[in-house]
């Protein structure tokens, strides 16, 4: 499986769970009404790895779900490290593999 998808599908379960832990909770009705959209749908397609929020959105859902902004880009960036890697190497390799070698 390439990157981006795998990248795909480790986003949709981050971003449940940050909506999961919100103190007082939160629906997808909630976070869609927050964010302007007539169907939680949006909000579904986001948790479901059907697509892929701008960073923008990302960031801004992070702060409604009163979420750790450091946890969210500690996430980004090692995906996007993980698919540089993928690229450089023309590998396909294990996500926490790529982690250990970017730390040596």
């Amino acid at each position: 499986m390439r990157s981006t998808q795998q990248f795909m599908k480790a986003l949709g379960p981050f971003m449940k769970d940050m909506r999961a832990r919100k103190k007082g909770g939160a629906t997808q009705r909630n976070v869609a009404d927050h964010f302007g959209y007539t169907t939680p749908q949006f909000i579904s397609n986001w948790e479901n790895s059907k697509i892929v929020p701008p960073l923008s959105t990302l960031r801004e859902a992070t702060a409604f779900y009163e979420g750790d902004m450091k946890q969210l880009y500690r996430f980004l960036a090692g995906w996007q490290a993980k698919i540089i890697y993928d690229d450089l190497f023309e590998t396909d390799a294990d996500f926490n593999t790529v982690i250990r070698a970017l730390k040596r």
